[in-house]
């Protein structure tokens, strides 16, 4: 602007001087040369003065369009550079979000799940926290058993207002990721489990930290899981000393029956025992049979 105004300055002084000259060339020529009349002389003088300032006048215009063309630069640049700053600070905004997002999925879920309603609530607010963070009308959370190909737990979650169009997800797709090009979904990392968790929305175009958010998410509802079902958890504990003591219980309740005597038998295949009531063999008992005789004195106990 200081530019366009000193042009304007000069441009104005130039030309007053220009008029100026025009007006008294007749006064400062009183008379002619030898080979040009003093008519003559002035109408030259006076027309290169009006040349200069036709010259001046061209000058001025190309100064101003080169000044005009800079200044709308100058615009232009501030404004895409306003238009970068915004969009600076939307992103900050957005990371912020994201940010105090990932920490609250960290953070809010202060007790492991006992039993299926809160691992059920769990799959909700996690969906609540995807839909959140990325633009999807609907999201599915489903966790996959490796050996069968079969669902464990699923969950979507749609966003308000929005129809959930049908789509059929197979968990083989699922495993070998050949899902639909409509469709996208992140798994979690680990390798040595039955068991994958996967995450599952239409196709969105993505930044690079929300990418790292759904990993996170989903790498979280798979640990969940796996305490979940553990059996070093308090509920699976609990319940596996219920199961323990219930045949206690029913031992507990059962009559007690009374011993049956047994009635001991005699043979020739049990230890024999001495009968501590034997009779002394009398002489006349001597005829007697050596069977006989052992009958009567070894008492035989089965």
């Amino acid at each position: 602007m200081k530019k366009i105004k000193l042009l304007k300055t000069l441009y104005v002084d130039l030309l007053l001087l220009t008029m100026i000259l025009i007006v008294v060339t007749p006064y400062l020529i009183r008379g002619g040369f030898s080979v040009f009349h003093e008519e003559v002389v002035e109408g030259s003088i006076i027309t290169l003065l009006f040349m200069t300032g036709y010259a001046i006048y061209i000058f001025y215009n190309q100064a101003i369009a080169r000044a005009e063309t800079q200044i709308k630069e100058i615009e232009q640049n501030n404004t895409d550079l306003q238009g970068r700053i915004d969009e600076t600070f939307r992103y900050i905004g957005e990371l912020n979000v994201q940010i105090s997002e990932i920490e609250e999925v960290f953070s809010a879920i202060k007790k492991y799940p006992e039993n299926k309603k809160d691992f059920k609530q769990i799959l909700e607010f996690l969906a609540e926290k995807i839909l959140g963070i990325v633009p999807t009308p609907w999201v599915l959370l489903r966790i996959v058993d490796l050996g069968d190909e079969s669902t464990v737990k699923e969950y979507c979650g749609v966003r308000a207002g929005v129809a959930l169009l049908k789509h059929e997800i197979h968990n083989s797709a699922l495993i070998k990721h050949q899902l639909p090009p409509e469709l996208l979904s992140y798994t979690s990392g680990q390798d040595n489990l039955t068991i994958k968790a996967f995450c599952i929305f239409p196709e969105q175009k993505l930044t690079r930290e929300q990418t790292i958010f759904l990993k996170a998410i989903t790498n979280q509802l798979e640990m969940l899981f796996i305490v979940f079902t553990s059996p070093y958890t308090v509920h699976q504990g609990e319940e596996k000393r219920l199961r323990s003591e219930q045949p206690k219980q029913q031992q507990k309740q059962m009559p007690v029956k009374k011993p049956v005597p047994v009635l001991k038998k005699r043979g020739i295949f049990s230890f024999p025992h001495l009968s501590p009531k034997t009779e002394p063999i009398s002489s006349s008992s001597k005829g007697t049979t050596n069977a006989a005789r052992n009958e009567k004195t070894l008492s035989i106990d089965h």
